[in-house]
Order: C-alpha cells, then structure tokens, then sequence
C-alpha cells in the first residue's frame, strides 16, 4: 500500500488503510489508537492549549530557531514571501518543527504554516550529501572530519530518527514528500552501513530505533523493523567497539536489563521502540525487560506529577532506587513525553487502564507545566518543589520545544483505541470523532474534565450493531456513577475499564460521573525522604503551593492532618479551580500562625511572575523551615 496519499483521496479511507496496515503489522498490539486526524477537540483545556502551542508558541520557536530571518512571524506578515529567506537551522533539533505541523495539519488547515514549512523543507534539502547523508541537520556542526566516526556523541544516528519522523508526519498530512524521500535516503545509508554482517554500532542517543518501528507500522517495509531491533540488540555488545557506559544504556544487552538506568530520555526511547518490537513480533525476551522495567519506573524512579529523573544524578537521568527527594527533580520535558508516548504503548500491548492513569499523570502535570501561558518560554525541568524562582526560557540546549508542539498536536490520538471487538474510551475530553469501527462510529464527548467529573458521550454508529464499550475509571476515582441513555450501569472494571456491551443505536447516551474530591496524597515509606510530607491531588490534578499565594515563602507552612481541603472556582489564571484548607505558617520568631493555605494546579506554577513553589509541602511541624521575613512585613492577599 503506498504511504503518501493525494490530497483528493478522503481523509477517511487514508485513516482506514493505515489503521489496517498498523493492525496488521503490529499483530501482538492488542489496541489500534484513533488517529488524531479522526478527532476534532472541543476541550477548553487542550484545544486552548493547541492553539497556544501553534500560535505564540509555534512563532517563538521559529524565532528562537532563526534569529536572523524573524521565524515564521516575518514570513506570515511579508509582502514578497518569494523573497524572503528561511533557514531554521541553528541546531538539528529544529527539524521537530516539521513534525510538529505535520501532526497539527492532520486536523487543522492552515496555508500559512504549510508554506512556511514548504520553504524550510526546500533549504533543509540543500544540506543533504549526494550519498544521503545530512551533515547540517544530523549533527549540527559537531561532527568531526569524517562520517559516523563518533557516534558515541555525535547524534547522526539520532538526527536521521528525528528526520524520519518529521517527514513521514508532514507527508502524511499534506501529501508532499520532497523530505520523506530524503529521509529514506538517509536511511538507505544506515541500512547500508549497520546490519548483522556490517558494522556493529549504535548511536550515544537513541531515537532512530523508534523511528524505525514507527515507519514499519505504517508501510510494513521489514527492513526498518529488523534495523531498529539490531540497534536495540547491539546495546551491551561490545566485542568490535567501545562500551558507551550505562548512561547509554549501553552496559548490558537490552534483555538483560531490568532496572531503569542513564540519561532518562536515552532510556527512554530505547523501552519505546523494545516496546514496538514487542508489539510487531512477539518477543518474549523484549516483553520481559519491557515490563520489569516499567515497573521499576513507576515504583521507584517516578514523581506523583509523573516526572522522571533527578538532579543530584548529573545525568539527566536516574539515580538510585526510591531516590528522588522533592527538591531534587530533574524532570526533563521530553522524559515526560517520552514516558506518556511509552504508557500509550503498554495500553496497546495489554488492554490495560492503568497505562493510561500514567499518561494521563503526565499529560496533565509534569508535560502541562511546559509551556508558559503566554507560549513565550519552556520549562526544560520541571521542578516538583522549587526553592528558588523559576522563569520559563529558550533552552540551551532546544530539544524540547519541537518535541512539546508535537506532542500538543497528538493529543487527539490518544482519546480512543479500537480492537476486533469495540472502542476504548481512554481520555476525557470535549470532541467529537469519527471512529473507525465498523461501518463507522461518530462519538461527541461533552465534559468540562477536569474542572468536573461529569462526561456525556453521545454513541451514533452509521448503522444499528453490536460492539462493546471499553470506559476507562481511573485508578484515583474511589467511586463512580455510569449510566446508559439514564438506565444506571453496574458493571465493575475489568482492568480498568467497564465494558459496555449492547446493540448500538443513533443517539444512545453514556453518563459518567467521577468524584472531583480533593485528596492528600503521600509517597510510599520506602521513599524516605517524604515521611512528614503530604501533597494535594484533585482528579488527575496535582496541586502546587506558589508563594504568590501563601505568604512569600512555602517552605514554613503546614497543612495538619487534621485540616479540611475545599475546592472552590477562583479568579485566579483565567478562573481555575483552587484548593483551600486551614494551616499553619511559621514565622521567622519561631512563632505558628494560623492561615489559609491555596494550592493551584502545578501545572500553572509560574505564570503570575517568578517565586517558589511546593508540591510537597509539610504535615508535620518538623518538616516545615523558619522563612528569613516576617509575616506582618507581608501583603498577604493572594495576587490576581
């Protein structure tokens, strides 16, 4: 089946043939996700938040990437766009750019963005080798003399992965593949140059593996599935080349690894594309690291915000088991979407809720607070308590920019799954989508989650059939309420999802209602650093305490355990939902005070000026800090 479709051919039969050929391809998957291009969002959270990222956002990044030419703002305003230069090409990274239209431009038409991409793809192209190889985006001028010399640094590997995921995206949204071809270019030169009788090697980054596995889903070409499975296979093997070290992930073969380890976005990329192997071929020995290392992820190396990775390590990675003390939060925003795209993965393998209670975590938390609400600067980290005030910024080193434009643009794709037997409602979220199921299924979703716990979603199959539901609880909802065209639903969940089987009829209505409670949460007692500390959840929201709202300094109050949370609409960030409760605050004469303490969702810390915050903030008194000011030298109503 050819990959790249005309622009006259329907959007839908485009959507059916590839959710045929990933199925088909991916036999061990048991879930094919709803593209995005199915999917329109309605969600004031998110669809505000695409907007966002491809309006403010989407200039300043192309500004942040070429300076000297104004980015896309200049081209959009120009009168002689025939004239006027592009070159957004100051690091490899800026290639994320095409990957993140491409994905927008699957459900948005915008002329204007595709043109600006039109003219960066035709300056990209002059900086690839007659050979194949691109010397300007792949390593961005780092290289020494020679090619794949030193791949221990260099990222050439690295560069052709990201090449290849942001041409198979724009060519799939518009049709055009002037990059897709020089992408696959460049791979023909890796397949000619790496394999089981040529050279032995892996990059010192992983990511072509994933782009690899990635390309396979879609086009079903065995060379780019048994490629990434040799890349990931040569991990550990160093009988022709140096040893890259453990924050490669190079220190065992790959089915020898168990315990998460290195450099956290390394890591990974390499579980995410095991993951696919696991997925297209059923190997048993990929499936048994890729579980034992998800679990050693999420029990012992993951923040309640769902961040990964730590400061004190120095690798912007992983220390050592139940090691991750608030204060000390690496967080890097690509780990966060790298662990979220990883999480979608495992619900795919296994049919199983629980994968995406993670992503939903991340998703709302540790991804959301990225990006400022002015779409003027990124966190790299993000920090779960932050001593010190934080301004979001252009990154040293801009990995991360591309990577959270794409990922707000794929947001829709992870709303529903679709098996043999029925669809799986993942997400919560206003939109309206055309499944792919059957003859056909329209689904409208009306909620305003997670400001509420109330979800409708309307059922139209274009013909009367049978088929299941698949409606995920989550794991914090202690209770739940469901209810088919008003008739109540008694159904427990079955790896958290209630199933909901029946002949479905135009019109028929599910109602869904979760508890909106604020709760307190704690860590585990084998995470030692936490005893006497306790945070703020309130459905998929984890809660911060900004400064701004209590008192210049959070690390003096207490929040008792003996004190009531209330949430209330506030008018505070465009009228979120705040968390009140009664505590106590330590002045700098060693005095307690009583006050009202607020917590907002972390998610929009920093966007009222710069101050500290806490996500974790003290129960017991001898956890709390005197500040180094007095509480009645302070204006102590809270900032609008």
């Amino acid at each position: 089946m050819s990959l790249i479709k005309g622009k006259l051919i329907s959007m839908c039969a485009v959507v059916l043939g590839c959710m045929a050929a990933a199925a088909q391809n991916m036999p061990y998957y048991k879930l094919t996700p709803v593209p995005a291009g199915c999917v329109t969002l309605h969600d004031g959270l998110w669809a505000s938040g695409q907007e966002l990222a491809f309006g403010p956002a989407f200039e300043w990044v192309s500004l942040n990437f070429d300076r000297q030419n104004g980015g896309y703002a200049a081209f959009k305003h120009s009168t002689r766009r025939d004239t006027l230069k592009v070159e957004p090409v100051t690091s490899f990274e800026s290639v994320k750019m095409l990957e993140a239209v491409g994905e927008y431009l699957k459900n948005h038409a915008d002329p204007d963005m595709e043109a600006y991409m039109d003219r960066c793809v035709d300056h990209w192209i002059t900086y690839q080798d007659k050979d194949g190889y691109f010397n300007g985006i792949c390593t961005g001028g780092q290289q020494p003399a020679g090619k794949w010399n030193y791949l221990k640094w260099s990222h050439e590997l690295y560069g052709v992965g990201h090449l290849l995921d942001a041409a198979l995206s724009y060519a799939q949204s518009t049709g055009k593949d002037t990059m897709l071809k020089a992408a696959l270019k460049a791979v023909d030169q890796v397949f000619a140059r790496f394999g089981p009788d040529k050279v032995h090697d892996v990059d010192g980054h992983e990511q072509i593996e994933r782009a690899l596995t990635r390309y396979y889903e879609y086009t079903g070409d065995r060379r780019f599935l048994d490629t990434a499975a040799f890349f990931i296979d040569q991990r550990g093997n160093h009988t022709t080349r140096e040893s890259y070290g453990e924050y490669s992930q190079d220190h065992a073969p790959f089915v020898c690894q168990h315990h998460v380890a290195g450099h956290a976005v390394r890591a990974l990329y390499l579980y995410i594309a095991a993951t696919d192997v696991v997925g297209a071929a059923g190997n048993e020995e990929y499936r048994a690291s890729v579980d034992s290392l998800w679990h050693h992820l999420t029990s012992r190396h993951m923040y309640n915000t769902g961040a990964v990775g730590v400061a004190h390590s120095g690798i912007e990675g992983f220390a050592a088991d139940y090691d991750i003390a608030p204060d000390d939060t690496y967080g890097e925003t690509c780990a966060a979407i790298a662990t979220g795209v990883w999480a979608q993965k495992l619900n795919r393998l296994y049919a199983d809720a629980s994968y995406i209670d993670v992503f939903e975590t991340v998703i709302y938390n540790a991804f959301n607070s990225s990006l400022s609400r002015d779409g003027q600067g990124i966190y790299y980290c993000n920090h779960v308590n932050s001593n010190a005030p934080e301004r979001r910024c252009w990154p040293n080193c801009p990995c991360c920019p591309g990577n959270i434009l794409s990922h707000y643009a794929r947001i829709p794709g992870y709303i529903y799954s679709t098996s043999p037997d029925g669809i799986y409602v993942n997400l919560f979220m206003a939109n309206e989508a055309d499944i792919p199921f059957g003859e056909g299924v329209m689904i409208r979703q009306q909620t305003n989650y997670p400001s509420d716990g109330r979800i409708s979603l309307t059922v139209a199959p274009v013909a009367p059939s049978e088929f299941s539901i698949y409606l995920r609880i989550p794991q914090w909802a202690n209770t739940f309420t469901a209810s088919i065209n008003g008739k109540a639903v008694r159904v427990a969940p079955e790896r958290g999802y209630v199933k909901l089987t029946r002949r479905w009829m135009p019109d028929d209505r599910i109602e869904l209602e979760l508890p909106m409670i604020p709760e307190r949460q704690y860590m585990d007692e084998s995470f030692e650093s936490y005893k006497g500390l306790v945070a703020v959840r309130r459905g998929p929201i984890v809660y911060t305490f900004e400064g701004t709202d209590n008192y210049g300094s959070v690390c003096n109050i207490v929040l008792p355990k003996g004190s009531r949370l209330k949430a209330r609409r506030s008018n505070l960030l465009g009228g979120t939902v705040v968390v009140e409760a009664n505590g106590l605050v330590l002045d700098w004469d060693g005095k307690w005070k009583q006050r009202t303490l607020t917590a907002i969702p972390g998610y929009l810390h920093s966007n009222r000026g710069t101050c500290v915050h806490y996500t974790w903030i003290a129960e017991d008194r001898s956890r709390a800090k005197a500040p180094v000011f007095h509480l009645d030298n302070l204006d102590l109503r809270p900032q609008q």
